[in-house]
């Protein structure tokens, strides 16, 4: 019989994809449109680049794991290990964590380039985490649920 431990490992992450978006909302809410562009320095991002950061990142996360979702499923393929990051996980996991410990050049394909109307920016964050919570729920309980994810 299957351990309960990996699935509420899912639900904890969907309710933090929850939380993080009525973070993002409620942040988005208290501003004035204008204000969201203006960065708080020369070198950071604005909240409107910070969010479509995180829908590059998030993009190319929905992508990763229901790739790895349906060749494990094709392959019949599992891992033996409870959810759990590996060693370079934990590390990017640890520098990125408040307070940044480590600055990190953001690869080319993750820089926010705005182009698309600001109004668009936090629904497609928003959409892009039920998109995530969707795959999450989906190897729930499944076999393939303990398939490792590399990312490169």
């Amino acid at each position: 019989m299957e351990s309960q431990g990996p699935d509420i490992e899912l639900a904890k992450l969907t309710i933090q994809l929850d939380e993080v978006s009525d973070q993002a909302k409620s942040l988005v809410d208290s501003m004035l449109p204008d204000d969201r562009r203006l960065r708080p320095e020369p070198d950071s991002w604005s909240v409107a680049e910070c969010l479509v950061h995180l829908n590059l990142c998030s993009e190319s996360f929905v992508q990763l794991i229901g790739d790895a979702r349906r060749q494990a499923k094709e392959q019949q393929t599992s891992g033996t290990a409870p959810y759990k990051m590996d060693k370079l996980g934990r590390l990017v996991n640890w520098t990125m964590r408040p307070p940044v410990r480590i600055k990190i050049r953001t690869p080319a394909k993750f820089q926010p380039d705005i182009i698309e109307p600001l109004d668009n920016i936090l629904p497609r964050f928003i959409a892009l985490q039920e998109e995530l919570k969707t795959e999450i729920v989906s190897v729930a309980g499944r076999r393939e649920n303990n398939t490792r994810l590399t990312i490169r």
